[in-house]
């Protein structure tokens, strides 16, 4: 699985950087908006003018969003199907992926329905980027 083109560029916007290597996975810019955009790798020995331009997109793969969270100095759970929730919904049982992050034992965040689960993963660094303090966030 990978991650969806509109998450990739949520967490651009957000500020998530990356010093491109090889075996990164983006789409060109130019071509993001495309239906069906073409999705490149980086090889060695390519960089700066060939990949990783500031318009390219980066796709990163589940390790690498979950070690950005942890970067962060979060710690993640994730799963499939059930999420166990607050005092206010004993638990959840959602089809898809979900993904929380805490700072030491305290829950912070929450994706609780994702189609893949970097798309869950995403939901959740998004939230970490973007200083959210919503208790749950929903993906879709």
């Amino acid at each position: 699985m990978m991650l969806s083109i509109e998450k990739a560029k949520a967490l651009k916007e957000a500020g998530l950087l990356r010093e491109w290597e090889p075996g990164d996975f983006f789409v060109l810019g130019w071509g993001a908006d495309e239906a069906e955009p073409e999705v490149q790798v980086c090889h060695e020995g390519h960089s700066g003018r060939f990949y990783g331009d500031e318009e390219d997109i980066w796709l990163p793969s589940l390790s690498q969003l979950l070690e950005e969270i942890k970067a962060r100095g979060y710690t993640w759970e994730m799963g499939t199907g059930m999420v166990h929730g607050g005092p206010l919904d004993p638990v959840m049982r959602q089809a898809g992926y979900w993904c929380e992050a805490f700072l030491g034992n305290k829950l912070a965040h929450r994706v609780t329905r994702a189609e893949t689960p970097e798309d869950a993963a995403a939901g959740v660094l998004l939230a970490i980027l973007r200083r959210d303090e919503t208790y749950c966030a929903v993906g879709k």
